[in-house]
């Protein structure tokens, strides 16, 4: 009996309060360990490099300066001057490229408060526990039996999608930190207009990294209040197994759907960027 109710509720409880609280961490709170070190990462490697990528910046920039002056002396003192003051604002940045990322953050945690307090997301998916609809009432062995054998499919559906979404948590979390320590690289592109694109690529693929949590947070909002996570209760005097029959398909289709899910938060978020 009790491994019965154990199986329902997990195939009716979605998305564990456990990952919920997650996602609705910052970098900073998920893992002060991999967040500080990711810093360490940015001063002691990430801004030499970006040193390094600058000066070329300067120079290919101090060229085209020349060959635009085209022998004017004048001209040439302005766009040297220019090129000069571009490349100071440039390095100012880079030095500081990690208050550009904290400020992503800072309106990706806006972002999930807001959306938490709009769609109050619950333990759970929308099929809530489950084996309570069970109360106490006995089962005969063979009914149990019978139950166990047929809710295993769908349990072990569950136990994957849970893991899915786990995984994919995790997997943000280690992309940002591993993005946060070469971000002043990044901000060295962005000096010449042959490699802005790659400075601007990055800052919007951080964004998008942050956003897809907030997306997915948003998605298993809509996936708690689909139908397909309320099967009909079990009727008095029905049987266990005949209600698990009845509703076998509905009961695989909420563990499926909630791993589509997950793939479609992040084909959206993508294309709120652009991609």
């Amino acid at each position: 009996m009790d491994w019965v109710k154990i199986m329902l509720n997990a195939i009716g409880g979605g998305v564990d309060s456990g990952i919920l609280s997650t996602m609705k961490q910052s970098p900073a709170d998920f893992n002060s360990t991999l967040y500080d070190l990711s810093g360490t990462i940015a001063s002691d490697v990430g801004k030499p490099l970006a040193s390094a990528v600058l000066s070329v910046v300067l120079v290919l920039q101090l060229i085209n300066a020349a060959n635009r002056a085209e022998g004017d002396r004048q001209t040439g003192v302005k766009l040297i001057g220019i090129t000069m003051i571009q490349c100071a604002v440039i390095l100012a940045f880079a030095q500081n490229a990690r208050m550009i990322l904290q400020t992503i953050n800072a309106v990706g945690d806006w972002a999930m408060g807001t959306v938490d307090a709009a769609t109050s997301v619950s333990t759970g998916g929308g099929g809530g526990n489950l084996g309570d609809m069970i109360g106490d009432q006995h089962l005969n062995p063979l009914d149990t039996g019978l139950s166990v054998m047929l809710l295993l499919l769908p349990f072990l559906v569950s136990k994957v999608a849970g893991i899915v979404v786990t995984v994919v948590v995790y997997l943000r979390f280690i992309q940002l930190y591993l993005m946060a320590g070469f971000a002043s690289m990044p901000v060295a592109f962005l000096g010449n207009e042959h490699t802005r694109a790659w400075g601007i690529g990055y800052f919007k693929r951080y964004a998008e990294t942050v956003f897809q949590t907030v997306i997915l947070f948003l998605s298993v909002a809509f996936y708690q209040h689909l139908d397909v996570n309320h099967p009909g209760k079990l009727a008095d005097g029905q049987a266990l197994s005949g209600w698990i029959i009845d509703n076998f398909g509905q009961l695989i289709l909420a563990s499926v759907l909630l791993i589509a899910v997950v793939a479609l938060s992040n084909k959206v978020a993508k294309a709120i960027f652009g991609e």
